[in-house]
């Protein structure tokens, strides 16, 4: 039996998998607009961003922004099971 865990991760990577493509550039467009928008967003000199697969909400848009209004942008890395966050 999966774990709870896995199933989660099932269910979300369908749901990912069955949005057409036009379908989601809307939603990336609107969720981008939200955060941009966001006082939490607008206040934050540094942000934590995780690195984009090919069916997930693309992140790198959400890079650029940072970059481009000068904030300091952090990226998770993992290596022998150790976490760090790593400044682009």
């Amino acid at each position: 039996m999966l774990s709870e865990k896995q199933e989660i991760r099932t269910y979300i990577l369908e749901n990912l998998n069955s949005y057409k493509p036009d379908d989601k550039l809307k939603h990336e467009t609107r969720l981008y607009t939200q955060l941009f928008n966001c006082q939490l967003w607008q206040d934050a000199s540094t942000v934590a961003v995780t690195m984009s697969m090919e069916n997930e909400l693309n992140t790198q848009p959400i890079i650029d922004m940072a970059i481009n209004v000068g904030k300091k942008v952090f990226i998770p890395r993992v290596s022998k099971k150790r976490f760090t966050l790593v400044r682009l």
